[in-house]
C-alpha cells in the first residue's frame, strides 16, 4: 500500500498551498483550500456566491487548480480534498462510507450559501445536501 501523502514533506510544492489550511470536524483532519473571488477579475459588485468543490473517487482538491482562475472571477471557493484522500485524514473504518461521507458533506454545507459541483460519487452527495440558496455554475 503506498505511504500516505505528508503535508510537510509532500505540500511544499502543493498548488495553491497558500489557500490551504486544516479542519478538524467529524473525526476526520480536512486538508481545505478558500479563495475569495477575485474583485480585479470580475466585473460584479456585493458578496460573491459560494462555490464547494468536490473531487471524485481518489482525486483531490488538486482537481480543479486549472479552473479557479475562471471560478474565482465569479465566486468565492472552497476545495476539499475529501476522508482518506491526499491531505484529509482517513475516517475511522467503521466511518468510511458513502451514507457518512453524506452526513460529513451535508453538515459542512448547511450553513452555507452554495453552488454545488462534484464529480463521480460526490456529485449525489452534493445533490443530496439542503442548500438554501444555489447560484449556477
Amino acid at each position: 500500500m503506498p505511504e500516505r501523502l505528508d503535508w510537510t514533506r509532500d505540500g511544499r510544492d502543493w498548488p495553491h498551498r497558500e489557500a490551504s489550511h486544516f479542519v478538524q470536524a467529524g473525526g476526520v483532519r480536512w486538508h481545505v483550500q478558500r479563495f475569495e473571488r477575485d474583485a480585479a477579475a470580475s466585473q460584479t459588485t456585493g458578496p460573491a456566491p459560494l462555490v464547494l468543490l468536490l473531487h471524485g473517487t481518489g482525486a483531490s482538491g488538486h482537481s480543479w487548480s486549472r479552473m479557479l482562475p475562471w471560478l474565482r472571477r465569479h465566486f468565492d471557493v472552497i476545495s476539499v480534498d475529501l476522508p482518506g484522500h491526499a491531505f484529509s485524514s482517513l475516517p475511522a473504518p467503521r466511518q468510511s462510507s458513502l451514507p457518512q461521507a453524506k452526513r460529513w458533506i451535508t453538515c459542512g454545507m448547511n450553513s452555507m450559501t452554495s453552488a454545488e459541483n462534484g464529480t463521480s460519487m460526490t456529485s449525489n452527495m452534493a445533490s443530496a445536501c439542503p442548500a438554501k440558496r444555489c447560484a449556477a455554475l
